[in-house]
């Protein structure tokens, strides 16, 4: 039932966050699936107690949060994911002051267009990936795991080698025709950490006319919490926006920078609400954006609040 769960980044800085997805071995049932979580040193790290897949998805987030421990030291904490008899288990690398962090897992990249900001292709065409290190590999090279999480979609090699003392490596990755738009996640695995990009493969179309453009979807508006609201460490908080017209999904983002260059929650959503308890205390912006099936809308104007 649960396939895996892995930390993007797997290795941080103690006090600063990361990201833990899970996914299915198949689409969530009927009324969706609750799969527990856990950690074996909540003094170190801590996830929310659980995540709720939506009916018919495979892959959820939720954010990893970290404490500072002992002086220039590296914990390693297991997380647990766990559904009925399945118990998945993998872990995060917690850093706390002046160790050197160990070689880990860069930025995937795709090499095709960007169409609402992930790279989209025609099912039936190959491209490239990148997969990098954060330094440079090790005598006798570094190899990486590759992963497709849905080879119905998309393929790769099962692995391949980055050179000693160089910090990446490209490899090929082949679409398959999809009568639907369909996505999946490409990327690496090394040394217990994965990081991954989406690729959306569209559909070919059967004729020589240009398909016509996806209908539009409007933007929601942001009811709470309110602009520069505070909230005291812990308190759980629930992020609130207006219902659009034709919208299956609302995908909400919070992040530690108003440019998102990295987000806390990236989560995908069928209601219009979003409560976690869980977040850093830190200034944070949230965004949210409303998708259909035929079309992904334009994320709102971020809002700021802040965990004193």
């Amino acid at each position: 039932m649960i396939d895996t769960i892995f930390a993007s980044p797997l290795t941080v800085s103690a006090g600063t966050s990361s990201t833990a997805t899970i996914k299915l071995t198949s689409p969530a049932p009927v009324g969706g699936l609750v799969v527990g979580l856990e950690t074996n040193l909540p003094s170190s790290a801590t996830m929310p107690a659980s995540v709720t897949f939506a009916e018919g998805t495979t892959i959820a987030t939720v954010p990893i949060t970290t404490f500072v421990g002992f002086p220039n030291s590296t914990t390693t904490v297991e997380l647990t994911a766990m559904a009925g008899a399945t118990l998945v288990h993998n872990g995060i690398n917690v850093v706390t002051g002046s160790v050197t962090q160990p070689l880990g897992l860069g930025p995937t990249t795709l090499n095709a267009p960007l169409v609402n900001g992930f790279a989209t292709v025609t099912g039936g065409s190959t491209l490239t990936g990148t997969v990098s290190l954060s330094g440079p590999a090790p005598s006798g090279g570094a190899v990486i795991t590759l992963v497709s999480t849905d080879t119905t979609v998309a393929t790769v090699a099962p692995s391949v080698v980055i050179p000693a003392g160089a910090t990446s490596a490209s490899f090929g990755i082949m679409t398959k025709s999809v009568s639907v738009v369909s996505s999946s996640n490409i990327g690496g695995g090394y040394a217990g950490g994965f990081n991954v990009a989406t690729l959306v493969v569209n559909p070919a179309s059967s004729t020589t006319t240009p398909p016509p453009a996806p209908t539009s979807i409007g933007t929601p508006t942001l009811i709470s919490p309110a602009a520069d609201a505070r909230f005291a460490p812990g308190t759980s908080i629930t992020f609130d926006w207006s219902d659009v017209s034709g919208a299956t999904t609302y995908t909400i983002q919070i992040s530690d920078n108003d440019k998102f260059t990295s987000t806390l929650v990236n989560q995908t959503l069928t209601t219009s609400q979003f409560t976690i308890s869980t977040l850093p205390t830190k200034t944070l912006w949230w965004r949210v954006r409303a998708s259909s099936s035929s079309a992904t809308g334009s994320f709102t104007t971020s809002r700021r609040f802040e965990l004193k």
